[in-house]
């Protein structure tokens, strides 16, 4: 049974790098914290971010090097690091910001906030939801998704009907609740 919350993930997290001197001062945990199942087991993750524009100068040629996951059930934090660092995120500038690298790659498309995730084998993405119109009912309907893997930028569309497995975050949470 989950028993870590957003705010304890938050928390955790941050006390987590707070132990890691030499992270501590150049890079800050993202508030994402984005919550999703590895291998069945209920996770929290998300990546660190620069701690300003003056850190972002000094490491945006080596990227972000790692990501947090929080375990629901014991609340244990580990330090994760992919084989090549985040090089595409909501704490990149220019055409490393996920939102620009998706525009440019996708200008008409319409897509929800990509939310940051981990497969199986612990490789980032950021995952954005797309849509269509029903001219209906004037609502947005989810078509697809975008898988971008934030370590070198890959992109890929798929249809609702052949999404990986692995992913969580299909339908946004507001969506779901404003249908209903």
């Amino acid at each position: 049974i989950p028993l870590v919350d957003r705010d304890t993930a938050m928390r955790l997290g941050d006390r987590r790098l707070g132990s890691l001197t030499d992270l501590v001062s150049q890079f800050e945990v993202s508030p994402e914290y984005t919550q999703i199942n590895i291998k069945a087991e209920p996770y929290r993750v998300t990546p660190l971010k620069y701690a300003g524009l003056f850190k972002w100068l000094n490491n945006f040629r080596e990227g972000i090097p790692h990501y947090l996951q929080v375990n629901n059930v014991t609340g244990q934090v580990e330090v994760m690091t992919p084989d090549k660092p985040i090089r595409y995120s909501y704490a990149d500038h220019f055409n490393r910001y996920i939102m620009r690298h998706l525009r440019f790659n996708y200008p008409f498309t319409l897509f929800d906030r990509p939310s940051f995730e981990i497969d199986d084998e612990g490789t980032p993405y950021y995952i954005a939801t797309t849509f269509g119109r029903n001219f209906f009912l004037k609502e947005p309907e989810p078509t697809g998704l975008i898988l971008v893997n934030a370590m070198t930028g890959d992109h890929q569309h798929y249809d609702l009907k052949d999404i990986p497995t692995w992913v969580d975050r299909v339908y946004p949470a507001d969506l779901v609740l404003h249908q209903l």
